[in-house]
Order: structure tokens, then sequence, then C-alpha cells
């Protein structure tokens, strides 16, 4: 098979807006990833696009397993979808007092 293009399609390199801290989720033209290194503003950085991870969240959000989860413009995740890129599913329920989610990308 001549058209594969990557072994396994988990890895996105990007170019930073702004500085991106390693472990930081990134979303942008509808895909949405955590960066595995830090990445000065204007560099190219890797971002893995696949997986569960925790992620900040918005205080006094609460989700439950598979709802729909959304990046804020503050790089919180929240669960409101107007203005906000959709980045994945919660993997497991998240109380409000809760500082993070689990979040399955995309």
């Amino acid at each position: 098979m001549k058209n594969k293009v990557f072994e396994h399609g988990n890895r996105l390199n990007f170019t930073a807006a702004a500085d991106v801290a390693s472990g930081e989720v990134v979303a942008f033209s509808g895909v949405a990833g955590v960066a595995i290194s830090d990445v000065a503003s204007g560099a190219e950085g890797v971002l893995d696009v696949e997986g569960v991870f925790d992620l900040p969240k918005a205080s006094a959000t609460t989700f439950a397993v598979g709802s729909k989860v959304y990046l804020s413009s503050a790089g919180l995740c929240v669960s409101t979808a107007s203005g906000n890129n959709y980045i994945g599913v919660a993997w497991l329920d998240a109380v409000a007092a809760e500082l993070v989610v689990q979040v399955k990308l995309n």
C-alpha cells in the first residue's frame, strides 16, 4: 500500500500562534491536541491528537461520561459549544469542585 502517510496518525505538526507549554491543549481547524513539549510562538511543535488527557476545566462546570467537551478562549474545558472549539468527550464524570476533566480527544 503506497498511499499510507503516517504509521499511526496520532501526532500532528503545528505552528504555534503563541507560546505553548508542554501538556497544554491546542485546538484549531476542528483538531485538538496536547503539546508534547514547550513550543515558542512562531515555532513548529508536535501535538498528540489521540488518547485521554487530564485537562483543566472551568470552575463550577460539570461533565458526565460521554458528554461533549469544548475548549474556551481561556484554555479551559467547558460544556458550552457557542464560541468554543470542540475537543472531545468526557472520559469520566467531573464534578464542579474538580480542577480537571479526563478528555478523550477528537
